[in-house]
């Protein structure tokens, strides 16, 4: 039997999920808090992910709630803050509707180069280059040039138009090329899923912030779930 408490805390995380379903929200941090200081709470939107079998269906406010705050963490957050098993994301990305961040600025890091999103071609190169020259040093120029146009292409495309093995082998070189990595600017008139009638920098979102999907654990979504069976 759920207590008077539990029925209202469910009632209330239900409302703020149909008012971000209505409102059709694009941008990230218009749909949830981004802290990229809580890795508990990224480790969890992932177990939960996993634990309701979203790779087959993510339809369910629950599945959609979990990858949208995972995947904005994911896309927005230094790579040294985020939690082990982040990756992982990438078995839900073309099932799970996704949202737009850009990643966060590293004020130590230079500026990437420009990439043609276009050419698959280009972020294939790069990573083929990685994996046969640079797999215990990535100081080399090369090597260097490599990686940073691996970046550009994951941080300034669409997923869609990055190979899938050159968005994947990414992350297998952060951590040997951290220190030759840079800074994707973004061209906010470029094609993204999102809507362009926003300046990304300061742009204004279809509901108040109080209307954010606040993350909301693991033992609270389950009385949502028998709340509304």
């Amino acid at each position: 039997m759920l207590k008077l408490g539990q029925v209202v805390i469910a009632l209330c995380a239900a409302a703020l999920l149909v008012q971000a379903n209505e409102d059709d929200l694009q941008y990230c941090d218009c749909i949830v808090d981004v802290n990229c200081d809580d890795s508990a709470a990224i480790t969890e939107a992932m177990q939960t992910l996993e634990a309701n079998d979203c790779a087959s269906n993510c339809g369910t406010e629950i599945c959609s709630k979990a990858f949208f705050y995972a995947q904005a963490h994911h896309d927005h957050c230094l790579t040294s803050k985020l939690p082990a098993g982040i990756e992982e994301l990438h078995d839900f990305e073309g099932i799970c509707t996704e949202c737009y961040i850009e990643r966060e600025h590293d004020d130590s890091l230079p500026t990437c180069a420009s990439y043609e999103c276009t050419s698959e071609a280009a972020a294939t190169s790069a990573f083929n280059y990685l994996a046969a020259n640079c797999s215990s040093d990535c100081s080399p120029t090369e090597c260097q040039t490599s990686f940073q146009t691996l970046r550009a292409a994951h941080d300034g495309c669409d997923h869609d138009d990055v190979p899938e093995a050159a968005e994947q082998g990414l992350h297998d070189f952060e951590d040997l090329c951290a220190a030759y990595d840079c800074n994707v600017e973004h061209d906010h008139d470029h094609d993204h899923d999102h809507d362009h009638d926003h300046d990304h920098d300061d742009h204004t979102c279809a509901a108040s912030r109080s209307g954010t999907l606040a993350w909301i654990p693991l033992g609270v979504a389950a009385v949502v779930g028998v709340a509304f069976m």
